[in-house]
């Protein structure tokens, strides 16, 4: 029982920091996205 609550804990763990990790790299991807947006903005 206790292994499985640790080994419970350690997926869980590393399934939300694998959830952190994917929104910042969106949130990064929609910044460089934002940043094109303005560059070209100021291009027209």
């Amino acid at each position: 029982m206790s292994d499985y609550g640790e080994g419970y804990k350690d997926g869980y763990k590393e399934g939300f920091l694998d959830g952190q990790m994917c929104k910042r790299k969106e949130q990064e991807i929609l910044d460089l996205v934002k940043s094109k947006n303005k560059l070209v903005e100021g291009y027209e």
